[in-house]
């Protein structure tokens, strides 16, 4: 519901000089007549006189006129009248006072004209006479061409129906004023623009004499059609009022009545009915805020049937809301998505389809709003922590900075749709951590016991003090990296304590010689009846000399064999 405030104020004025100051007549014997050039205006009639054509071209007709009377007159004979309109045309009775009808006829008014033609039907804005109209008749169509009125626009007897050209009236200042009024109806807007706006009703349909109760009816089923009725609520002031109202059009309707847009009467069988089945988006049927009635003011029997509001966007909508991967989102999000889903109201018509696209746009701004989860980055952490502790000492450059790029390469906050990012990061940096390449070993000391051990004279060691450092060099494990230093220390270790425990020959020759005598002594004491022949002196020397020189060639021999590759 809303109120309408400020409606347009329509200003009608005749354009031009009277080409006329008197009334116009016309009937079933007025002769073929063409005062197109100096009044503006030309009858053609039918064969039998029943019927014709006239036409206004740029006619002003202005005059007084005497109580209940007329400006354009079609009298008797005739049933059928059509008023063609080409360019400006004005009809205007300058009376203050009195009932008057601008146009009268017991026939039927066909209005046709060019998309640029008007008619101004103007009365003075001193006349608030309740019988103030711009057309009389049994039945009026209006096809083609502008209408403009600044008084009540019909009082017919039977049908009026509106489907093209433009049909504007404002009789707002009218005590009562029902725009267009209808004792035996139908009314029915099937096209073209009408903009009506009266103070009782924009539309009655009142029924009186009625025998055909069905043609009691005003149908919207086209057109752009704007009915307003202004007067005071409790003057039952509706836009349309009549026993049967069908609204069914895709176009948009403004209906605005200070009590109710609609009043459906229906004093005995059958009853009356109200029936929205559909109506254009941008349509407004409202009424006053202080209004008893609402929507409508009826008898008890009266059928009420609005077609239910569209509720696609809203269903979608839903959809999208149940579709959602809900593991995904925080909980203050998802919370407002499913207090908007709660607040579905799956009851509303289509005169509440604005409230049901709210609903709709509120759920899909929840969905807009939704906020992602954090992405895990608890795989990123446990690898920077790694990194972290490594002692960055013991390996290369190059791997290292791998590792670095790697770290760098980290972007945070992102969120949990961007997971797989996130895992990945993580797996670069484990990836760099499993490639780094450690240091090559320190072989100082190593190579420092080698240079060592080339240099011994192997000559002045025993065989078995040098197979000792024979073998620790042998042991030297070449290409080890920084993290097996201790091995590699360990080696040269090695080689130094063999280095250290190499026994000279001559010591143990010395050692030797000794024990020998104090045996051969101890065996001459003992057995001087078998003693063996005494050798000189000089065989012993050469037996030493001999065994000295082969052992100083076995220590050459051993030592190239044991020499560092």
């Amino acid at each position: 519901m809303a109120v309408i405030l400020g409606f347009p104020v329509h200003v009608y004025a005749a354009n031009g000089t009277p080409t006329r100051a008197t009334p116009l007549d016309i009937d079933s014997t007025t002769q073929p007549t063409d005062q197109l050039n100096s009044e503006g205006w030309k009858w053609e009639p039918s064969g039998d006189g029943t019927s014709g054509t006239l036409t206004l071209r740029d006619c002003y007709i202005q005059t007084e006129l005497p109580q209940n009377s007329n400006v354009l007159h079609f009298g008797s004979g005739l049933t059928n009248v059509t008023i063609h309109l080409e360019g400006d045309n004005t009809l205007e009775a300058t009376n203050q006072t009195g009932s008057i009808y601008l146009i009268s006829t017991d026939a039927t008014i066909t209005f046709t004209g060019n998309d640029d033609a008007y008619l101004h039907l103007v009365t003075s804005e001193e006349n608030n006479n309740t019988y103030l109209y711009g057309i009389y008749a049994d039945g009026i169509s209006f096809q083609s061409g502008n209408i403009e009125c600044n008084a009540q626009l019909a009082f017919v007897d039977h049908r009026v129906e509106i489907s093209g050209g433009s049909v504007t009236a404002d009789a707002s200042r009218i005590g009562g004023s029902d725009v267009i009024y209808s004792n035996l109806g139908p009314v029915v807007f099937s096209g073209g623009v009408v903009d009506l706006t009266g103070q009782h009703a924009g539309v009655y349909i009142s029924g009186i004499g009625a025998s055909d109760f069905n043609m009691l009816k005003v149908a919207i089923t086209g057109g752009n059609v704007s009915i307003r009725a202004t007067g005071e609520a409790s003057s039952y002031a509706a836009a349309v009022i009549a026993r049967y109202i069908d609204v069914n059009t895709k176009n948009n309707v403004v209906l605005y009545g200070t009590a109710a847009p609609f009043g459906i009467y229906d004093p005995g069988d059958p009853v009356g009915s109200l029936t929205i089945a559909e109506i254009g988006p941008e349509s407004s049927i409202t009424w006053a805020e202080d209004s008893a009635y609402g929507l409508y003011y009826k008898y008890n029997n009266t059928v009420i049937d609005i077609a239910p509001a569209d509720y696609a966007a809203v269903n979608t909508a839903k959809a999208n809301a149940d579709a959602i991967d809900r593991s995904l989102y925080t909980e203050p999000s998802l919370k407002a998505v499913d207090e908007a889903v709660a607040k579905i109201d799956s009851n509303k018509t289509i005169l509440e389809q604005d409230e049901v696209d709210a609903m709709a746009d509120t759920i899909n701004e929840a969905l807009n709003n939704l906020e992602y989860l954090p992405a895990n980055y608890s795989a990123v952490d446990a690898a920077r922590t790694s990194a972290d502790n490594l002692d960055r000492t013991l390996y290369t450059d190059n791997s290292l900075a791998a590792l670095d790029k790697a770290l760098d390469g980290v972007h945070e906050g992102l969120d949990i749709t961007h997971q797989d990012e996130v895992d990945a990061m993580a797996a670069a940096i484990n990836e760099a951590l499993d490639n780094l390449e450690y240091l090559p070993a320190d072989y100082s000391a190593v190579d420092a016991a080698r240079t060592s051990a080339d240099k011994i004279d192997r000559t002045l060691y025993t065989a078995d003090s040098l197979a000792v450092l024979d073998k620790a060099l042998s042991e030297v494990r070449e290409g080890l990296d920084i993290s097996h230093q201790g091995e590699v220390d360990a080696m040269a270790a090695a080689i130094n304590e063999a280095i250290n425990n190499l026994e000279k020959i001559s010591d143990v020759q010395t050692s030797t010689d000794e024990e020998s005598s104090d045996i051969q002594t101890d065996s001459s004491e003992e057995n001087e009846a078998d003693a063996l022949p005494a050798t000189s002196d000089d065989t012993v020397s050469v037996v030493s000399g001999l065994v000295a020189g082969i052992a100083g060639a076995l220590c050459i021999v051993s030592s190239r064999r044991f020499q560092r590759d």
